[in-house]
């Protein structure tokens, strides 16, 4: 059976037709659509599988297939922008970043600052859809992920923060502070949360979020926010920060005590981050 599946995925690559569905994606229907979506995401999957020596022969030619058509990716890239099949597209790229290869493939078409731009489109659902792509982007290969997050650092962060400067934009603010949080709290990604919780802007910008109308986004703050504290090699300009406003962030986060008392790992994340504050 597995060696029938293989042969027709040899078929289907020899007569281009993922590049075909691709391209043909605006003028079918929407079943149709849906159709050639699925074709294309049962391929990607065999991309990523390597659970025999066949399978994985099979999914380096499908990921050969694709790095070989770059303008695949461009057209999966750009039509998630397109009112009408942004929805296929975006699964499509989704189902792309679970294969380490076509991983790096994205992030080499610059897949991320197109996404951060499209997840403040003025269509909801496009901006909604963006956002989403881009999690799955960034962390459904984070060694892939925290490489291309150290080369672009400065740059991905610059864009990344018009996020969280946006309040008029409630469920992106929300939805980017969450992001991040996962981010820097992930082992994978432990030298981009070093270099991210040494920069004294970075740490301006998460107290005044601390200070934000929407106690869900207070809430979101602080688990970004307690990484500059708990951070041992705390910079000299984050430390005289922290020291400078020590008084008002204690009355700050005890005031935050009452607000998840259910939740007992954060009431423990709000007292070891208040002990390491009051003793500055």
């Amino acid at each position: 059976e597995q060696h029938a599946v293989r042969e027709v995925v040899q078929s289907l690559l020899n007569l281009d037709v993922p590049s075909k569905l691709v391209s043909s994606l605006p003028t079918l229907d929407f079943e149709a659509r849906k159709s050639a979506a699925r074709i294309f995401c049962l391929l990607l999957r065999m991309a990523a599988r390597r659970d025999s020596p066949g399978d994985k022969r099979c999914g380096l030619k499908v990921v050969n297939y694709i790095r070989q058509r770059r303008d695949l990716i461009e057209a999966l890239l750009d039509g998630c922008a397109d009112p009408e099949v942004f929805f296929h597209c975006a699964e499509l790229v989704q189902s792309c970043a679970p294969c380490g290869e076509l991983a790096r493939e994205l992030f080499a078409a610059r897949a991320v600052p197109r996404l951060l731009e499209l997840a403040q489109h003025q269509n909801f659902d496009i901006s909604s859809e963006a956002f989403g792509t881009l999690r799955q982007v960034l962390l459904a290969q984070k060694d892939v992920a925290a490489e291309y997050l150290h080369a672009e650092f400065q740059t991905f962060f610059s864009q990344y923060h018009e996020f969280l400067r946006q309040d008029e934009a409630y469920t992106l603010l929300r939805q980017a502070l969450h992001l991040l949080s996962e981010i820097l709290l992930d082992r994978s990604f432990s030298a981009i949360m070093s270099r991210y919780v040494a920069v004294d802007g970075f740490l301006q910008i998460h107290m005044n979020l601390l200070r934000n109308d929407s106690v869900p986004v207070q809430l979101n703050a602080f688990h970004v926010f307690k990484i500059f504290v708990a951070n041992p090699n705390r910079p000299p300009r984050v430390e005289q920060i922290l020291c400078k406003n020590r008084d008002r962030l204690v009355r700050l986060l005890t005031s935050f005590a009452s607000k998840q008392t259910d939740d007992a790992a954060f009431s423990g994340d709000i007292q070891a981050v208040l002990e390491i504050l009051e003793a500055m």
